[in-house]
């Protein structure tokens, strides 16, 4: 049985709690990291007004993301990308720094596979319990794309899934740009499929196929309402970044099913 580890970090100021979700689990605490203060970087949007997109590279350890460490699976910033590594098989893991859904027009990242196997996403229309959520996938060893829906009354719910020739087996840009209530995924620049609307926060996906898969993402790219989209080549050289300061608490509990 796959477990899905959910975990948030949430811009201002506020409580990061991590989950791990079983087919029929029933939830009990294992675990509690202490609380710490951290600089966070907040999206342009917060402020009410049109200035560069925001743009974490990931060199900075204190723009917002979760960094934990457990038996199975561990989050950090390593080598300027966001790392998830994976010590066990078919664990999936969810992060965010708390950017909103319904406050972007557009978001986007990067996603490779550095060791083993396994897929990279984006994740949105995250609830504040993580009630509900969406992925959007892409396996870079087969060039295939998933759509989920995830709900704690239903469970997992496969949308839609393909293959493109889009997707590559290094690094790929996935994207959801949104156009009125429409939302276009894509790769690499190509239009995949359009994937449903839901309001909540949004942040990146890994999953693990095999034990030791290393997952890294770069260039987390956030654009707001009636902000310009950048071309493509000034987004993933992280130009433009307008950085604005914040703080968060982490308290994080890990919840599991084993």
């Amino acid at each position: 049985m796959k477990s899905r580890i959910l975990f948030f970090a949430v811009a201002m100021t506020v409580i990061a709690t991590m989950y791990a979700l079983g087919a029929s689990a029933t939830l009990s605490p294992s675990s509690a990291e202490s609380q710490s203060a951290a600089t966070v970087y907040l999206p342009v949007v917060l402020n009410n007004v049109c200035g560069s997109p925001y743009i974490d590279d990931f060199s900075d350890s204190n723009s917002g993301w979760p960094i934990e460490n457990f038996s199975e699976f561990s989050l950090s910033y390593y080598n300027n990308e966001y790392r998830i590594f994976f010590d066990e098989v078919d664990w999936d893991v969810a992060a965010t720094a708390g950017f909103r859904w319904e406050d972007a027009q557009q978001v986007q990242v990067k996603g490779r596979i550095a060791a083993g196997d396994g897929d990279v996403g984006i994740v949105y229309g995250i609830a504040d319990d993580w009630s509900t959520f969406y992925t959007f996938e892409v396996l870079p060893y087969y060039d295939e794309w998933y759509v989920f829906r995830y709900t704690t009354s239903s469970g997992w719910t496969l949308i839609n899934y393909g293959s493109s020739s889009a997707i590559t087996s290094g690094s790929n840009t996935l994207a959801l740009t949104r156009s009125g209530t429409n939302v276009r995924a894509s790769v690499n620049g190509v239009f995949i499929t359009n994937v449903p609307n839901q309001a909540g926060r949004v942040g990146v996906y890994a999953y693990s196929f095999s034990n030791n898969a290393d997952l890294r993402f770069d260039d987390f790219v956030f654009v707001a309402h009636n902000c310009p989209l950048p071309a493509q080549a000034t987004i993933l050289k992280g130009a433009n970044a307008v950085p604005m300061h914040g703080s968060v608490v982490e308290n994080g509990t890990k919840w599991e099913n084993r």
